[in-house]
């Protein structure tokens, strides 16, 4: 027996094969959380009562972590490549290539990708820690993947008879271009890439601009704006945030249920901006600035442009950037100086006053939170509250 086949301990080393199945079988776990992060960032943007489990923290929360536009990677998001990522990977430490040493697999194009992997799974981590605020638990379990392919792939290259690292690499990339199950691999991979680019649905532009041309709408007694039946058979109240993620979600699908039920649904806008600097209620900085989109709702709806102001709002808020005047008032015919004097007038500043004081009447903490017969709902509206309505 060849003594340099046997390990300290006199045991003969592991074979190939078995880092094969490991890296395999990480690659497919890796593939598997991703696309439980696709579902999720799905039912995020498209079902009005959907909690993710993780959502258990201000600092430990995937649905802050998806809603952030790192979640997206030229349009598509991160978990979807990731799942062609682990994929992909898994092909190459399966394929053959028909190369002298007849080995499987491209080991040193592998560990390439998982070191990219690494590197990126490093990034979006920085990114969590120090843009967000936020670290979401798949993603973080998709880091550990991470790590353990690159463990799984090193330990390839080692096992499999190959040369150091960048000389395998090189060797790889030829067999990559100049075999066909590497071409073929190539053109697969790069097909799949294409057609995420090309055919993944944009469901998180959640936009209801343009949904209020054709609906009745007006002012309450109290000066309140609502859209829907004059004469509702169910009269629903919610207390808004221009900068809530949930709320926006929300206000799309009760304007599209005012959209198909338009003599019997009226939705009532009150604005409760979760802003420090407007709402007592609030102690600490949060949502900094919502509280000047409210007031441009407020000097839009004396206007008659509640609906045009408030579509756009939501949508222009989407992108936590700075909210341009001009664009407001090109959109919505109202003037650049009208919409600038509103966050200085009083009038206005009073109207706001007496929205955040009717919510904290009506028993409202946090946004969206929904006032439907009496009865106030937080985030969500249950179905049975609709029952008699949407028969």
């Amino acid at each position: 027996m060849d003594a340099r086949a046997l390990t300290l301990e006199g045991r003969r080393p592991l074979p190939p094969s078995f880092f094969f199945k490991g890296a395999s079988i990480t690659a497919l776990l890796g593939a598997g959380v991703s696309i439980a992060l696709v579902i999720s960032h799905v039912r995020l943007f498209t079902d009005p009562a959907y909690e993710s489990f993780c959502a258990i923290s201000q600092s430990l929360n995937c649905e802050t972590v998806s809603q952030s536009p790192w979640a997206l990677l030229v349009g598509v998001p991160v978990a979807a490549w990731a799942a062609l990522g682990y994929l992909a990977f898994l092909a190459l430490v399966s394929i053959r290539c028909d190369r002298p040493a007849a080995q499987q697999g491209l080991p040193g194009l592998a560990l390439a990708v998982a070191i990219g992997f690494v590197a990126y799974s490093l990034f979006l981590a920085g990114i969590s820690s120090l843009v967000i605020g936020s670290y979401c638990l798949l993603c973080m379990a998709l880091y550990a993947v991470n790590f353990a392919l690159l463990g799984w792939s090193w330990a390839l290259l080692r096992r499999s008879k190959s040369p150091a690292f960048f000389e395998a690499l090189a060797l790889d990339l030829q067999n990559l271009f100049r075999t066909r199950p590497g071409r073929g691999f190539l053109a697969a991979t790069l097909a799949a890439a294409v057609a995420l680019k090309l055919f993944y649905p944009a469901y998180w532009e959640i936009r209801p601009a343009g949904m209020a041309r054709d609906l009745a709408n007006g002012l309450t007694a109290e000066g309140r704006p609502w859209i829907g039946a004059s004469e509702p058979v169910l009269e629903i109240v919610e207390f808004a945030d221009y900068l809530c993620f949930q709320c926006r979600k929300m206000h799309v699908h009760l304007r599209r249920l005012v959209e198909r039920y338009p003599q019997k649904i009226r939705l009532v806008h009150v604005h409760y901006p979760m802003d420090h600097e407007v709402n007592p209620a609030v102690t600490a900085p949060f949502h900094l600035g919502s509280g000047k989109l409210a007031m441009l709702a407020i000097h839009a709806a004396g206007q008659g442009k509640f609906w045009e102001v408030n579509d756009l709002l939501f949508v222009m808020a989407e992108s936590r950037g700075e909210i341009d005047l001009r664009e407001i008032a090109s959109r919505t015919g109202l003037s650049v100086e009208g919409l600038a004097g509103s966050l200085a007038d009083a009038a206005v500043r009073e109207k706001l006053a007496a929205d955040l004081s009717y919510a904290v009447s009506a028993g409202v903490e946090a946004t969206p939170t929904f006032l439907v017969r009496g009865k106030t709902y937080l985030g969500t509206i249950p179905e049975e509250a609709f029952r008699d309505v949407l028969k």
